[in-house]
């Protein structure tokens, strides 16, 4: 409890910094990501689990003009074990707090931190729904590329890893049965976006 308090701290502090300035060629589209997922138990028990994630991002400085800048992700999400016997959908956000290692006018090369925040809503296992949310905060490296065609469209590609806890309440399936989460997952996610920047000026002169 005391990490994850600490980790939403970070997020805010980060936020407030990265917004404070202006924003140069801000970039807004849509974004996919496909993600393997370790979960392990208190017993060793591990699990591989399957996420597909589709949503919209928001880049501060798409263009790179500056060496910081803050990247948004909210994103649609289905959580998937390999046997199919526990299946969650829901919610989840990404913060990435990136810095520029090379940029031109076409071209945008970074590195950060990235914070992911995960919310299920809907819970099945052996197809039965429980009655309760998983939640799940990750941390770890992110590395991207954005490239841009022209001075408006382009393709943002990231490669991620994370690692983290997922943990609910307990779950009822009725009043004899329960089944709960709490488990630390190590994630390798890739994902791609259609970007479309905006601004007072998108290239540099």
């Amino acid at each position: 409890m005391i990490m994850k308090k600490l980790k939403c701290k970070l997020v805010l502090s980060l936020l407030a910094l990265s917004v404070s300035g202006n924003c140069f060629a801000t970039g807004l589209g849509v974004t996919n990501s496909v993600s393997n997922e370790l979960w392990s138990d208190s017993a060793q028990n591990n699990v591989n689990h399957d996420v597909k994630s589709l949503g919209f991002l928001l880049d501060t400085n798409e263009s790179g003009r500056k060496v910081f800048g803050y990247r948004f992700r909210f994103l649609l999400e289905r959580n998937e074990s390999e046997d199919k016997s526990v299946k969650l959908e829901g919610y989840a956000t990404t913060h990435d707090f990136a810095f520029s290692l090379f940029a031109n006018d076409h071209f945008r090369m970074w590195l950060g931190p990235r914070l992911k925040a995960a919310r299920y809503d809907d819970v099945r296992v052996n197809g039965v729904k429980v009655s309760d949310e998983v939640n799940g905060y990750l941390f770890g490296p992110v590395f991207g590329i954005n490239v841009f065609l022209d001075k408006v469209v382009g393709f943002s590609f990231a490669v991620s890893r994370l690692a983290g806890d997922y943990d609910s309440r307990r779950n009822v399936f009725n009043a004899n049965s329960t089944y709960d989460i709490d488990v630390y997952s190590r994630t390798t996610t890739v994902e791609a976006s259609l970007v479309f920047r905006f601004g007072k000026r998108r290239f540099r002169h």
